[in-house]
């Protein structure tokens, strides 16, 4: 079976959904059972040869004058199923790949798509949403927020929760790469306290310097700062600021590989996120395989997990975050998850759901 997965971001580009596709690709690929192609944005420069899938990088701007393209690298490709990827940095705003699931839906192919987030119940949803074929999300809960109409719409869909899993992969750095870094940012006497990712007011990053103790903790935010943006202006007045000069590092973006080793030779990870997290975010689970402590926060889960090692907190909750880290700062779980065994489960989940969008297109076919 021959499987196309369209996507605006792919690595080296930066955006998780991006890394997800990649890793997502990777281990579909792996299994022998699928021929397995990737179909991204032009901007990307990188030897893909050493890839077990192809990469077909031709989409240069996502707008509408690329729809003779999308169609083009689709027919030439020839898949039996075409899996879009919702949303990525690259797409931005436009509306074209709202539009991608509909264009190839009316020319013949059995379409999927990912919603990594929740579509809002207006015409977002409404574009992509009436398409058949199938549906896979990474939230446990989609359903159970979205009014009836808006489902009723999505019924003529398989439809499929299948969790999702962090691209950083799990690592054990020796005694002598665990000190170097912590020499890097000041942690040898001192808790060597992380953030990584994106930047946004929904991360809540700027409630890290309140959380964190000044005398004991050394900040490192993984991400990059843009002081263009006003909510990253905002992190870098902390960084840069009186308080925290000289004990709050930033890496800017830098490859899986290295943020891994990093997380896991932390202290803690903090991810306080204002709306707050579960599962479907994939930082969770970068964490998680290093056997770090996580500061994190739910709107459904409250306390210590041990099980994780990771405690959430109400959202906004700064006294609980700040009492969380002091109590559990440096515990460390040996023998973490494997994130691989995740994605092989994720692997299998998707091929059930091509093989049975596939079988009953063979059949409508037949009684046609």
């Amino acid at each position: 079976m021959r499987i196309l997965i369209i996507t605006g971001s792919h690595p080296p580009l930066k955006c998780g959904v991006g890394d997800y596709t990649a890793k997502l690709a990777e281990t579909l690929a792996a299994t022998k059972e699928l021929e397995v192609a990737v179909l991204t944005d032009a901007a990307i420069e990188r030897d893909t040869e050493d890839t077990p899938y192809k990469v077909i990088a031709s989409i240069r701007t996502w707008k509408l004058r690329d729809t003779f393209r999308v169609i083009s690298s689709v027919n030439k490709f020839a898949p039996d199923i075409v899996h879009i990827q919702f949303p990525t940095q690259a797409y931005r705003d436009h509306l074209f790949p709202l539009m991608i699931p509909m264009i190839l839906h009316w020319i013949g192919y059995t379409v999927v798509q990912t919603w990594h987030e929740h579509y809002p119940s207006r015409w977002k949803g409404l574009i992509n949403g009436w398409v058949p074929g199938g549906l896979i999300v990474v939230r446990p809960d989609y359903k159970s927020n979205k009014p009836s109409w808006f489902l009723n719409i999505i019924s003529n869909k398989e439809f499929r929760f299948i969790p999702n899993a962090s691209a950083i992969p799990a690592v054990k750095p020796s005694a002598e790469e665990r000190q170097a870094i912590r020499e890097r940012f000041d942690g040898i006497n001192r808790s060597l306290i992380v953030y990584f990712g994106f930047v946004s007011p929904i991360k809540g990053i700027e409630s890290i310097f309140e959380i964190c103790n000044l005398d004991r903790d050394r900040i490192v935010l993984i991400c990059d700062l843009n002081p263009d943006i006003p909510y990253h202006r905002t992190i870098l007045t902390f960084v840069n600021g009186i308080r925290w000069r000289g004990k709050c590092f930033t890496t800017g973006f830098l490859p899986p590989l290295e943020v891994a080793n990093i997380l896991a030779s932390a202290d803690a990870v903090m991810l306080p996120f204002t709306v707050g997290g579960g599962p479907w975010n994939t930082s969770v689970h970068g964490v998680c395989a290093q056997g770090t402590f996580l500061m994190t926060t739910s709107n459904d889960r409250n306390g210590y997990f041990p099980e994780e090692n990771t405690y959430y907190a109400i959202p906004g909750n700064t006294p609980e975050m700040k009492h969380a880290l002091e109590t559990y700062v440096g515990t460390r779980k040996e023998n973490p998850t494997d994130p691989s065994s995740n994605w092989n489960e994720i692997a299998s989940a998707h091929i059930a759901l091509y093989k049975t969008l596939h079988r009953k297109r063979r059949e409508l076919t037949r009684d046609a």
